[in-house]
């Protein structure tokens, strides 16, 4: 049995604006931050994934470095998929400059079974066939459905569009998005009120990140906030929720605490938002200790 896979596109992003003035095509996406951030803290993961010769042979090595294992990464002619990302005043653009080849059922190794699987593609690369297939055998499976809520407009802007298969939820144990994200897969209702109905559609653990506010937890012990953990200094926010669902999807297959899980997983990303690029997590026991901090704020709702 596999430890932990994320499925979804390894990106090469171009990152404009912020604190980090500019940053060239590093990897990211899900299936980079998740990947790693579980790494660091003791998984054996492996992606599965495509993209292109233009992802090279260096950037391939350096995951392995890393000990995210390539088994299962395919390399196809066409590029890998890579987006421009821009911030301004907070607020973030994305546009798509390329698309590597979905991942379809052919590519799905026999046999496969797996402890803990995060689903998180970025932009609708993952059908949700392969997803299903995938989440029925897991032990544990979450979902970031950030690329289901994505349509491209012109000149390859990324836009929001309604997205909710009720089936595939069923299928999920954790889902976590933001609150735009929660509201386009329900809509018509404020986004705890989303946070709601959609754990009624079967995951048992849904998450509301709220950014900087930190983040709505919903789960078995009823609703409970999760403060944020302000970073010493905010170098690079992309890929903070994507290094919050590794840390919360490694701890909760072991514990099973969803609270305790969360606390971890915010950490991770204050921790990713204070490195340049994709971050491991070396000093496991700032990690900890940033967890204890939050866990002390946790309140409950209702």
């Amino acid at each position: 049995m596999l430890d932990f896979v994320t499925v979804g596109h390894i990106t090469l992003d171009y990152i404009k604006g912020g604190p980090r003035k500019k940053i060239r095509w590093v990897p990211g996406g899900p299936a980079v931050h998740t990947s790693l951030t579980a790494s660091s803290l003791g998984a054996r993961t492996y992606v599965l994934s495509k993209v292109g010769t233009d992802f090279g042979t260096s950037r391939r090595k350096w995951l392995r470095q890393m000990g995210i294992r390539t088994r299962f990464l395919m390399v196809r002619s066409t590029p890998t998929t890579r987006f421009e990302i821009r911030y301004l005043k907070q607020r973030r653009s994305l546009k798509l400059v390329s698309k590597c080849g979905s991942i379809d059922q052919s590519d799905l190794p026999e046999g496969l079974r797996i402890r803990s699987l995060h689903i998180g593609p970025v932009i609708d690369e993952v059908p949700e066939i392969v997803a299903k297939s995938l989440a029925s055998r897991s032990a544990v499976t979450s979902l970031d459905p950030q690329g289901y809520l994505r349509r491209i407009g012109r000149d390859g802007r990324v836009l929001r569009r309604s997205w909710l298969d009720r089936t595939l939820l069923r299928k999920v144990d954790v889902l976590r998005g933001s609150s735009d994200e929660l509201r386009m897969m329900i809509g018509g209702m404020s986004s705890r009120n989303a946070l709601r109905k959609l754990k009624r559609l079967g995951p048992s653990v849904c998450i509301l990140t709220r950014g900087g506010q930190g983040s709505d937890l919903l789960c078995d012990e009823g609703l409970l906030q999760i403060p944020a953990f302000k970073p010493e200094i905010i170098v690079d926010p992309t890929g903070a929720g994507d290094s919050f669902s590794g840390a919360f999807l490694k701890e909760y297959s072991v514990s099973r605490e969803p609270v305790w899980s969360a606390c971890v997983g915010t950490a991770a990303a204050s921790i990713k938002m204070e490195t340049s690029g994709p971050c491991f997590i070396q000093d496991r026991s700032r990690l900890i200790e940033r967890a204890n901090k939050v866990q002390s704020g946790v309140r409950t709702l209702e």
